[in-house]
């Protein structure tokens, strides 16, 4: 027996992602119940990311479905988001990123759960796991291992939301998807419904200057769409409190230094995490966190500062 065939468009972004796809492709396969409109707009790969994702489509396309694989070399998410939006045509819009694989059941669900509410937005639930020691910790440390939470991939909207409040910010290349939900926030204060709609997310940085890079270059376009600046007053004043604690007593600045390494990471890993014992599957990620969490600061805060001096000169 086919799959029903549902009236929802599916817009993926995709940048060198051949690494990636082979899950999320399988996945769509294998989906209970399938989208009629599947959309990949590739910014500009040089990995045979589109040739792959035309190649699963001949092998796998389903019956009334359709697949847009577009070409939008230098663009962003966002941009590549709008270039999707612009040519859906169901009343229903979801999303997914390359390296978010959605549960069997994702699409059914989230559907379903439009029907009986007949919200703006329907929220699923992305989990959040690494695969070996460092990236564990790297997931313990930002969006903690285990964690489920609600994202942009992972979550549908009605098509008319985006006539009414427009779609994503294309000269951001991170942080455009919190802008855009603050603006749905606005727009649609009870629009919101949370449900069970599964995906799972593991593709973390796979060494610690890839970590460096992935924040740095995130904060930057944070910093840009005036994001986090309550992170980096606090940690502009806890590196001067360091500095002077170091020049008035060296023991002194030792311990603030201690202290951080200590709450950040140990403490803050167990907070974001699902479980105390995050660790368990890993348990060099426990020794790695503290070293994890100084290289992830520090490139957040070089970022947010390099984001700021070229705003002011935009």
């Amino acid at each position: 027996m086919s799959a029903e065939i549902l009236p929802v468009s599916v817009v993926i972004p995709v940048l060198n992602e051949a690494a990636t796809l082979p899950a999320l492709l399988s996945a769509l396969a294998n989906q209970t119940a399938k989208p009629q409109e599947l959309f990949f707009i590739d910014t500009g790969s040089t990995d045979g990311s589109l040739d792959m994702v035309n190649a699963w489509w001949r092998r796998e396309q389903w019956r009334d479905g359709s697949l847009l694989a577009l070409s939008s070399p230098g663009a962003y998410p966002g941009g590549a988001r709008n270039a999707g939006i612009e040519r859906a045509t169901q009343p229903w819009i979801a999303f997914l990123d390359a390296g978010v694989t959605p549960d069997r059941d994702w699409l059914q669900i989230l559907i379903d759960s439009a029907q009986t509410a007949k919200p703006a937005g329907v929220f699923g639930l992305t989990r959040f796991t690494g695969r070996d020691a460092l990236t564990t910790a790297l997931c313990a440390l930002s969006y903690g291992q285990g964690a489920a939470r609600a994202t942009l991939p992972g979550s549908m909207f009605r098509r008319d939301v985006f006539a009414r409040i427009g779609g994503f910010d294309g000269t951001l290349r991170a942080g455009e998807d919190v802008v855009w939900l603050r603006k749905f926030d606005q727009a649609y204060p009870d629009g919101r419904m949370q449900c069970t709609a599964g995906a799972v997310y593991s593709h973390f940085p796979e060494s610690l200057p890839a970590a460096a890079s992935k924040w740095f270059d995130y904060e930057q376009h944070a910093a840009r769409a005036g994001l986090h600046r309550g992170m980096m007053l606090a940690a502009s004043a806890g590196g001067l409190l360091t500095i002077a604690a170091f020049a008035a007593q060296p023991a002194a600045g030792l311990a603030i230094c201690l202290l951080y390494l200590v709450a950040r990471g140990v403490v803050d890993p167990i907070r974001r995490s699902a479980s105390w014992s995050w660790w368990a599957d890993h348990p060099v990620a426990l020794v790695l966190a503290p070293l994890c969490a100084l290289v992830i600061d520090s490139a957040k805060l070089a970022g947010q500062i390099a984001g700021r001096l070229k705003a002011k000169h935009v």
